[in-house]
């Protein structure tokens, strides 16, 4: 997430690469005060984002989402460069607390793997 655009970087289902920062929901979990997960069961019917342009967007596409901020820490400061989330067409009844877990142990797992400054086999090669 930079300052006017949100990048997928990784992607399972969804054919752009980067929205405007306003219309994306990642927006709305890096700018929350908590660290904890921003789920949404059912975007259709969403209180929390209703009139906002993240919501018209993505009502269309999506039922479901949930992400988990990506923190970095660095010199003493708490980072929240991005997230990881979930997402599906149909709306959810649920998204349980060990999945609320889950989710958070991938963050930091990817946060981890980020500041190691490993790049996956084929990243950045000019073959």
């Amino acid at each position: 997430v930079e300052e006017h655009y949100t990048y997928y970087i990784a992607t399972y289902g969804v054919p752009e690469t980067r929205r405007p920062r306003n219309t994306t929901i990642c927006n709305h979990c890096v700018a929350k005060e908590t660290e904890t997960c921003f789920i949404e069961l059912d975007l259709q019917h969403c209180q929390h984002l209703q009139g906002t342009v993240a919501a018209a967007v993505n009502k269309s596409t999506t039922g479901f989402w949930a992400g988990a901020p990506l923190v970095f820490e660095r010199n003493g400061m708490r980072l929240k460069l991005g997230v990881i989330a979930v997402m599906d067409p149909k709306p959810r009844s649920a998204f349980t607390h060990d999945e609320q877990e889950m989710l958070m142990l991938l963050s930091r797992s990817v946060v981890r793997e980020l500041q190691t400054g490993r790049r996956p086999i084929g990243w950045g090669s000019k073959e």
